[in-house]
């Protein structure tokens, strides 16, 4: 499965290249409710969350979705939701900082 370049994707490319504080404490931001989401529902949004956009290299779909034990489509679904939250938490600086990055590139 092919990767897409998503908001997520975007600000964490961000953060990589640039080393930027902003796209940094956004995405830690939403590790962290990942992770504690995790410990009312005992699933393992957390741990996916950081291996897609808190590793500098992150592996495959198909590689993301044998380590977790899921269906590549179940993980596009994540991916699809954490995107989602990501675009109604982003504050307005930081998603015109990663639009004017992705339009440089």
């Amino acid at each position: 499965m092919n990767k897409r370049e998503d908001l997520l994707d975007c600000i964490r490319n961000q953060y990589f290249d640039a080393n930027n504080k902003k796209c940094k404490l956004f995405l830690n931001r939403m590790y962290r409710y990942y992770k504690q989401t995790d410990y009312e529902t005992g699933r393992r949004h957390g741990e996916i969350f950081k291996a897609l956009y808190l590793t500098e290299n992150p592996s495959s779909y198909d590689e993301l979705s044998a380590q977790y034990f899921i269906d590549t489509y179940t993980l596009d679904r994540y991916r699809q939701r954490y995107n989602k939250l990501a675009k109604c938490l982003i504050s307005n600086d930081l998603l015109e900082q990663v639009n004017t990055a992705n339009t440089v590139r």
